[in-house]
């Protein structure tokens, strides 16, 4: 603050005796007033519309003003970043007379009327705190006294010297300049970067808990409900049916918040990383993390509380938006940026978070819009995602082999989570994308499906009639994952249909940039098709590896494209029409990586791609013309993608594994470019069909059957798809395919299914079994007879001897005859065991025709 110089108080009073005998013609004012003070007893009229200050039209004294490197001239525009600006100037003059003297004041046009906004200020550097509009910048010379201008004498002039005395004609002496300005706000930015906001995606934020559930020690603490491996923990997160937490949960401010890890797969630590060096080298000013209770509303999130205190993050803490910790977030970053501006980054569901928050700016006509300039959407669900309507349909799998979260789990949570219903396919998905989500084909258990939805679902409605429990469908039990889950109303109804129309037809302001940064080139879930399959219902007494019944049951197996980041398809992530479109190529990126645990990159770890941290540099500081490994324009093309895909429903674990060693599995993926999936009971693995020297594996984990499907896929073309239905398993059960350096024609199923190295049964292509009869089979089905030991005595003996002379008979023929005698005596032994009621008449004919193809060898 400038102290008020004592030739300024003389001028004013100058200036107010002027005015007030101006004003002795005039009762009122006609061209507004002159407003020194709050107190309206110094409010002096204005006479002189045109010249309100009495400028004088020449001056004497030269003086300039300048804001930073802007010359005040009248007349000019000084544009600031913000409505309000702390603006650094300085003041300068050239006085003719050394014993003169100068100040500079602001006054703001308001209406007619002119405020003083500044104190008095000296010659030198000032700063001053303007706001938008008009001003006028008033500079006064105050020269010496003149004294020969009255009649005085020595004593009196020497009076005059030492204190200056107003007089009458004092205005021939006191010099005015009047310099008219506009402070306009611009959206031209500054030197500089914006300050950065990151928000992530889903599961992308740990979640808390103070309680004594799940605390071995039985004590209440904090506890962490996510990330963890415990079901227990996870069980803690569930949402009742309008969506809303059963238990007091919370996330962490800040970058503690951020899950920028899971179990040593990098997420989001090398953005992070880089977000601290861009700081530390003066890119940006700032940068601010939003971690956020993911499983909840749009809105809700929106208004979460922050405490300052304990850090805690609480999902519809708070009343209004404004009082949210997000909004509160931007307003505090935007205060400090280069710019007066904030970009913001969001990842995933982080992405439909901000777009609700603009929304709302838009609806309130809130300025904090115009503070975000950036707006960088990375693999973005805009539309939604078929792969949210599979996991709640089936649940999935989380982790390696579901180490983290088992699908039986994930299922449950995500049938009354908020977040899994609004990333379902909304209904502008379904107008561009116009692809089914859910597929019928004819069969006893999906006919009834059919006649009721039709044989495929592309629209909102019908997707939301099949999900939900008025559907008429059974609610399956916990651990039925083959069966669709049923769905409450209430979200689907009264949630996801709102944020769909939110939104789907949102724009971007035209004082925002938006840039939408797809990943492509990965399999990508676009649907499900459920089927007919059939099941063995009924196994061979002598051979378990044999089914002699069959039924029905529902199956399904999933779709995929290529045009995705492996969880969001990449329409879905481009849908903002007016926003700028890029296509990160994850296949080519993966392919030319070395391969490792986490140089595979997806949807999840997509910030862990360089090019994706590049272009957020680059946008932040408009820096153009650069050119990306892997990040494009325009969309890269896969006209000649080939693969080999396996689809297996059943009790069992699926790996395909390399001449070399590579394999894909639940656990392990070292072939690039392949892919494993597991929802519900289906596990799928597909791999690049240059890797037919390969070997698939099935490993039994429980008793029942199982139905594998195979498939060679050219592009969209499916080729030679065939299906190996109601194949007995046991625990035991280890089946392989050879590939053989050839596709999917004639490849057959050799199944061990005891898991005892031989192989009891071969399935070829189509289903048929073709058994290759040999002793151990004649000797396994004797010893699984329902005998005593003592009546199967005799049956093994001479069984083995005919094993014997067979051995013998390969090096000398004259020992076939013993062979072939040997067996005639076990088929009359059979038929004595029979008559006798010892076996039925099923063992019979089963040993009959083990014994005859042995015969006929």
């Amino acid at each position: 603050m400038q102290n008020f110089k004592s030739h300024s108080f003389y001028f004013i009073k100058f200036l107010a005796f002027v005015l007030l005998l101006s004003s002795s013609t005039s009762v009122s004012a006609s061209c507004g007033n002159i407003i020194t003070s709050p107190d309206p007893d110094y409010d002096y009229p204005i006479t002189n519309c045109t010249n309100p200050f009495n400028s004088d039209p020449v001056v004497s004294f030269t003086a300039s003003v300048n804001f930073g490197d802007f010359n005040l001239i009248n007349n000019g525009e000084y544009l600031v970043v913000s409505a309000t600006n702390t603006i650094a100037g300085n003041f300068s003059y050239t006085n003719p007379n050394d014993f003169g003297s100068e100040s500079l004041t602001f006054y703001k046009k308001t209406g007619l009327d002119y405020v003083l906004v500044s104190d008095y200020i000296n010659p030198g550097d000032f700063t001053w705190q303007a706001e938008v509009g008009e001003y006028v910048a008033i500079i006064t010379y105050e020269p010496a006294p003149i004294l020969n201008k009255v009649d005085t004498n020595w004593w009196q002039k020497v009076w005059y010297w030492f204190i200056p005395t107003t007089f009458a004609f004092y205005d021939d002496y006191v010099e005015v300049e009047q310099i008219n300005f506009t402070i306009k706000q611009t959206d031209i930015v500054p030197g500089g970067a914006s300050s950065v906001l990151f928000l992530p995606g889903i599961m992308g934020s740990h979640l808390y808990e103070n309680s004594v559930v799940c605390d071995p020690d039985g004590l209440i603490k904090e506890q962490e409900r996510w990330v963890s491996m415990e079901d227990c923990d996870h069980l803690r997160l569930t949402t009742n049916f309008i969506g809303h937490s059963d238990n007091d949960i919370y996330t962490k401010a800040g970058e503690v918040g951020l899950v920028d890890e899971v179990y040593t797969f990098n997420i989001y630590k090398t953005f992070l990383s880089e977000l601290k060096t861009w700081k530390s080298v003066d890119v940006i000013n700032n940068y601010a993390i939003v971690p956020y209770d993911w499983r909840s509303e749009l809105n809700s999130i929106l208004m979460s509380s922050y405490d300052e205190e304990t850090g805690k993050v609480k999902s519809g803490g708070v009343s209004s938006v404004e009082d949210g910790y997000l909004y509160k977030t931007i307003t505090k970053l935007a205060t400090n940026s280069k710019t007066g501006k904030v970009t913001i980054v969001a990842h995933s569901n982080g992405g439909l978070v901000i777009k609700q928050l603009l929304v709302y700016l838009k609806n309130k006509n809130d300025p904090l819009l115009n503070k975000i300039d950036n707006l960088i959407l990375v693999a973005v669900p805009q539309l939604g995602t078929p792969n949210s309507l599979i996991g709640i349909l089936h649940g999935q799998e989380i982790g390696p082999a579901g180490v983290v979260m088992k699908q039986s789990v994930s299922r449950q949570l995500t049938n009354t989570m908020p977040f899994s219903h609004h990333l379902l396919p909304s209904q502008t998905y379904f107008n561009l994308v116009q692809t089914p989500v859910i597929k019928f084909e004819a069969g006893s258990s999906t006919d009834a499906w059919r006649n009721t939805f039709g044989p495929e679902i592309s629209d909102t409605q019908s997707l939301y009639n099949f999900m939900s429990k008025d559907s008429g469908r059974e609610k399956p039990a916990l651990d039925d994952l083959s069966s669709p889950e049923v769905v409450d109303v209430f979200l689907l109804n009264n949630y996801a249909k709102i944020i769909d129309l939110i939104q789907s037809n949102w724009q971007s302001p035209a004082s925002m940039k938006v840039y939408q940064v797809a990943g492509t080139g990965l399999e990508t879930p676009s649907g499900i098709t459920y089927f007919t399959d059939k099941e063995c219902t009924k196994r061979s007494v002598l051979k378990a590896f044999l089914c002699s019944e069959y039924g029905p049951k529902l199956g399904y197996r999933a779709n995929m494209v290529s045009d995705g980041d492996g969880v969001v398809v990449t329409p879905s992530a481009l849908a903002v029409g007016n926003g700028e479109r890029l296509w990160l190529d994850l296949l080519k990126h993966n392919n030319d990586g070395l391969l490792d645990l986490n140089t595979n990159r997806q949807h999840k770890d997509i910030f862990e791609v360089q090019d994706t941290i590049s272009f957020i540099s680059n946008t932040i500081q408009s820096t153009t013309n650069q050119s990306y490994f892997y990040l494009s324009t325009t969309s890269p093309e896969f006209p000649n993608l080939s693969r080999l895909i396996f689809q297996l429903h059943s009790p069992l674990d699926m790996s395909l594994v390399t001449a070399d060693g590579r394999i894909i599995s639940s656990s392990t993926n070292t072939i690039k470019g392949s892919t494993y999936r597991r929802y519900g009971e289906l596990q799928y693995v597909s791999v690049p069909s240059t890797e037919t020297n390969s070997i698939l594996h099935l490993n039994g984990l429980a008793t029942g059957s199982f139905t594998l499907e195979t498939e060679e896929k050219i592009g969209g073309t499916i080729n030679n798809h065939k299906m190996y239905s109601a194949i007995p398993s046991s625990t035991s059960t280890k089946v392989i395919m050879e590939l053989n350096n050839s596709v999917l024609v004639d490849r057959v199923l050799q199944i061990d299914y005891e898991g005892d190295g031989r192989i009891d049964v071969v399935y070829n292509t189509e289903g048929v079994v073709v058994e290759d009869i040999t002793y151990d089979i004649l000797l396994k089905t004797i010893t699984n007879l329902n005998l005593k030991p003592l009546n199967k005595q005799p049956l093994l003996i001479i069984a083995k001897l005919a094993e014997g002379f067979y051995k013998k008979s390969l090096m000398q023929n004259k020992f076939k005859y013993l062979e072939k005698l040997n067996l005639n005596l076990l088929l009359k032994q059979v038929s004595v065991y029979e008559k006798y009621k010892l076996i039925s008449i099923a063992d019979k004919q089963e040993l009959e025709r083990i014994i005859n193809s042995l015969l006929n060898k």
